[in-house]
């Protein structure tokens, strides 16, 4: 009985880690084939840190998407 809820403990936390790996590998995926604007800086160009490795402010947000609106069409 403990072998089996063990077994079953394992096998749910490894399928769990892989679907959270394979969704972060699929978030972050741009079409190629889409001409982006070059001008217009990514968010961790804007920030200075690659998002999610920093708290990000919400002014510091807002920042970034007023940045957007006036380099955007």
């Amino acid at each position: 009985m403990k072998n089996s809820i063990l077994i079953f403990l394992i096998s749910f936390i490894s399928i769990s880690a892989s679907a959270q790996l394979q969704e972060a590998v699929e978030r972050f995926q741009f079409d190629p084939s889409i001409s982006y604007n070059s001008t217009i800086p990514s968010p961790s160009e804007y920030l200075g840190y690659e998002l999610g490795t920093q708290y990000t402010f919400h002014h510091q947000v807002m920042g970034y998407f007023e940045k957007l609106a006036e380099l955007s069409d």
